[in-house]
C-alpha cells in the first residue's frame, strides 16, 4: 500500500472513529486523591457520600471542586453540602492522617517538610525530620547523618 492510502486510513480513524470514544469518561474526581488513600477508603467515602446526598435530595446538585493532600490530611473541597456530608468528609480526613499515601497501609511515620503520612516501607529516604508513632502518640525525631 502506498503512503497516501495509509494517510487516508489514519485520517478517517482520527476524524470519524476516535471522536466516538471522546465521550467515554476517563477521569473521575478520585483520580486526584493520593493512591494509598484511594486504595484504602476511596470507594467507601464515595458510597457514604452518595447515600447521604440521596437522603438530602442533593445528589445531582453536589459538585466536588478539589481533592488533595495538604499538611498530611485529606482535603476535600466542594460547592456546598449539609452538616452530615461534612461529618463524613471529616471522618475520612482523620483516617487519612493514619494511612500511608502510597500504599494505603497504616502510617507509622509522618515526614517533615512536606508533611505526609507514610508506612515504614514508603518513608522517603531524603527526609531529615519526621514524626513516629510510639504508643499511639506522634513523637518528633531527627535522622542523624552518618558520615
Amino acid at each position: 500500500m502506498s503512503w497516501t492510502i495509509w494517510y487516508y486510513i489514519v485520517y478517517w480513524l482520527y476524524r470519524y472513529f476516535l471522536p466516538i470514544f471522546h465521550c467515554i469518561p476517563t477521569y473521575t474526581e478520585l483520580d486526584a486523591m493520593e493512591s494509598g488513600w484511594k486504595k484504602a477508603f476511596g470507594i467507601q467515602i464515595c458510597k457514604e457520600l452518595k447515600a447521604q446526598l440521596i437522603k438530602d435530595h442533593y445528589l445531582y446538585k453536589y459538585r466536588i471542586t478539589q481533592i488533595k493532600e495538604k499538611w498530611g490530611y485529606l482535603h476535600w473541597y466542594d460547592a456546598g453540602h449539609s452538616k452530615a456530608v461534612q461529618e463524613i468528609i471529616n471522618k475520612y480526613a482523620d483516617i487519612s492522617w493514619n494511612t500511608c499515601i502510597i500504599c494505603g497501609e497504616p502510617s507509622t511515620k509522618i515526614s517533615g517538610g512536606w508533611i505526609s503520612p507514610y508506612c515504614d516501607g514508603h518513608f522517603p529516604k531524603s527526609s531529615k525530620v519526621y514524626q513516629e508513632k510510639i504508643d499511639g502518640k506522634w513523637v518528633e525525631k531527627e535522622i542523624e547523618d552518618k558520615l
